[in-house]
């Protein structure tokens, strides 16, 4: 039996639900090869869109926080390295003198002697020491040796001893040594 003569066995009805499922069929597939590429790539553009304009809104904000990082990176190497990274070798004993004299008059503390020990090699590092006393009350001493961290940046305290300046007095002597550091070159 050829398919022809089949279809001319089926009812009328049955030929227009047959070619009525083709229809959509065919429909559904010229749909699904041709708009939907299309609608995916609205879809795309609409969300590409929508990010733009979140960053064109917040623009300043993204502004202002990329200079707060630059600050904050800024802010850690100062206190990695403080100010003496930029400072030439010749000059690094005067500069560490000087503002240990700052640093021990702002927390009312007396330099009773600074001694720097030539630089030496440690590995790939070179050290630079320097023998230090001071004199003044347990508090201030203490403030002392916090703000030389902030201020001096990385410094390391190899060596500190303190005892009083006379048996029964608040004034306390401490001696140290401490130490900064630079990169062989």
């Amino acid at each position: 039996m050829k398919a022809i003569d089949y279809l001319g066995m089926m009812e009328t009805r049955m030929l227009k639900i047959i070619s009525a499922g083709i229809i959509l069929l065919l429909l559904a597939l010229i749909f699904s090869s041709v708009m939907m590429p299309k609608i995916k790539e609205y879809k795309a553009v609409e969300k590409s869109r929508a990010v733009l304009e979140d960053i064109s809104t917040n623009q300043v904000n993204l502004n202002d926080e990329i200079s707060l990082q630059k600050q904050s990176v800024e802010q850690l190497v100062k206190s990695i390295h403080g100010e003496m990274m930029s400072i030439p070798d010749q000059y690094i004993e005067s500069f560490v003198i000087s503002m240990l004299q700052k640093i021990s008059l702002a927390n009312h503390v007396n330099i009773g002697s600074i001694q720097p020990v030539p630089w030496r090699t440690l590995k790939s590092y070179r050290e630079l020491l320097f023998n230090v006393e001071f004199t003044g009350d347990y508090i201030d001493l203490y403030h002392l040796i916090n703000d030389m961290s902030e201020e001096m940046g990385f410094i390391v305290v190899n060596k500190m001893e303190m005892h009083s300046q006379q048996t029964g007095s608040k004034v306390l002597v401490m001696k140290m040594t401490i130490a900064s550091y630079r990169i062989q070159e």
